[in-house]
């Protein structure tokens, strides 16, 4: 299923110092890729098969070779990916770190990225480092005495924070969204935070459906932005029937990527992306109704009775939600 993208407020603001235009240019698309590259890992499956639970995690580099990566998934429990924090030090010469881990069962997804470059670099692929995890999962809805739709929210709670430790490097943490039914197609949000040239730390919201239009149940929320305390959620709320096949997939990125000027050298530059202290699936049902499957996943993470306080969250994109979806008068 293809989705697309809706930035709201997608430029980027001039970064300072050794950044000039052409270093801006090639991190704003670098960023973007970023960002559809996590949309597109957290894409649920379009085979829209009665249950899928996956966690999976992705990190690069892996090893020395350039663009090398590591790709790991399970259908439940604890998958990781360098869980020692072991140092990859690059054919080009570069350092990083990157490590993470996807706890299917409690709903978590955790990690960190690091990268040091001490000396410049002449143009060529991007002196950068990534970590991802993610969830996919799929099951029918079950609950009540008819069809009637009702009200049902997913979303990734996240915090970490941006370490500057040299130079002017970009950073950023990702989080990300999407959910629906196979009969009404999929939503999704996006929140990234990112921090370039010693500037202050930046907010990009996106949001996410099937059809290319906008969504008012696509709900990114920021919490906290200094780069010592990042903070936010990506929420999608959106309507369901019981029999519906419900699909729903989160991710969590955080990259690092050395300074970059106007010359197209890379500069020295080290920093690291914290994102230890985590991600948290969310699930919100209404009383009475579940989803049809054993997944321990579920048996974590999923709330039959939300707090009053959630539902308020909900209540004003699901209002402007249900005006959209009402039926026009005519004349």
């Amino acid at each position: 299923m293809m989705m697309r993208m809706n930035l709201h407020g997608h430029s980027v603001t001039r970064a300072r110092g050794r950044h000039a235009d052409g270093g801006n240019r090639l991190m704003t698309r670098l960023m973007t890729r970023l960002s559809l590259l996590a949309c597109v890992l957290a894409a649920p499956a379009s085979s829209w098969a009665l249950e899928i639970k996956v966690g999976s995690a992705v990190r690069t580099p892996s090893t020395p070779t350039e663009n090398s990566f590591e790709v790991k998934g399970v259908s439940n429990g604890l998958v990781e990916l360098n869980p020692s924090g072991a140092k990859v030090l690059s054919e080009r010469g570069f350092e990083s770190v990157t490590r993470v881990s996807v706890d299917g069962n409690l709903g978590l997804i955790k990690g960190s990225t690091s990268l040091n470059l001490d000396r410049q670099l002449d143009s060529g692929s991007p002196v950068t480092a990534v970590s991802t995890g993610m969830f996919v999962f799929a099951a029918p809805l079950l609950g009540g005495g008819g069809a009637a739709e009702v009200p049902i929210t997913v979303q990734l709670s996240f915090d970490g924070a941006f370490h500057h430790l040299s130079g002017d490097p970009m950073m950023v943490l990702l989080g990300t969204m999407s959910a629906g039914t196979h009969r009404g197609g999929m939503y999704g949000s996006s929140l990234t935070f990112w921090q370039a040239a010693g500037g202050p730390v930046r907010v990009e919201r996106s949001s996410l459906s099937s059809t290319g239009e906008a969504f008012a149940g696509a709900q990114p929320l920021v919490q906290s932005q200094t780069a010592e305390h990042l903070a936010g959620v990506a929420r999608v709320s959106f309507m369901a029937r019981p029999g519906d096949v419900v699909g729903f997939s989160g991710a969590l990125l955080g990259s690092v990527t050395a300074a970059y000027d106007a010359n197209q050298h890379w500069q020295p530059s080290s920093g690291t992306v914290d994102f230890l202290n985590t991600g948290r699936l969310s699930i919100l049902l209404p009383q009475g109704y579940s989803l049809d499957s054993e997944a321990p996943l579920l048996r974590n993470v999923v709330q039959t009775v939300p707090e009053p306080g959630s539902w308020a969250l909900m209540g004003a994109g699901l209002a402007l939600l249900l005006g959209l979806r009402r039926p026009k008068r005519g004349g």
